[in-house]
C-alpha cells in the first residue's frame, strides 16, 4: 500500500484551492503574483466562516499550503513537519518557513499581510540559483 507523501497532500490542497478560487471568480497560480489573490481569498473566507473554527482551520490549511507551495517553488526545498498544519515548513538548507502557521495569524490580525510574508520569504532567494 502506497503511503500518502506530505508533498501529495500539499498538491491535493492546492488543487482544491484552485478549484475554490475558479468558483469565486478568480484564477490563482504558483507565482508571487497570486499571494494577493490569496489575501482576498482569506478575507472571504474569514467573513463567510464566522466563528467557525473548523471552516477557518480548512481554509487556513489549503491557503498556507498554497502560499507555501509558491515559496517553495520560487525558492527550492521540501516540506517537513508534521501533517497538524501546524509545524508544517517549507524548508531550504537552514531555514524553515511556516506559511500555514501564517495564514492562521493573518486570519486574526490582517496586518501580517501574506504578500510582505512571501516577499520576505524569498528576497534572498531565487529559483534554481546555481552554487
Amino acid at each position: 500500500m502506497h503511503k500518502k507523501s506530505l508533498q501529495d497532500t500539499i498538491n491535493a490542497a492546492c488543487a482544491k484551492l484552485e478549484e475554490t478560487a475558479v468558483m469565486m471568480g478568480t484564477k490563482i497560480s504558483f507565482d508571487l503574483a497570486s499571494v494577493s489573490e490569496l489575501e482576498e481569498i482569506s478575507a472571504a473566507m474569514k467573513e463567510l466562516a464566522g466563528s467557525d473554527q473548523s471552516v477557518l482551520d480548512g481554509g487556513s490549511f489549503l491557503i498556507g499550503a498554497y502560499l507555501g507551495e509558491i515559496i517553495r517553488r520560487h525558492i527550492g526545498g521540501e516540506w517537513t513537519g508534521g501533517t497538524d498544519g501546524y509545524t508544517m515548513a517549507v524548508s531550504s538548507g537552514a531555514t524553515a518557513i511556516f506559511p500555514i502557521a501564517h495564514v492562521r495569524k493573518f486570519l486574526v490580525d490582517p496586518a501580517d499581510g501574506l504578500v510582505f510574508f512571501a516577499q520576505a520569504a524569498t528576497a534572498s532567494r531565487s529559483p534554481l540559483r546555481a552554487r
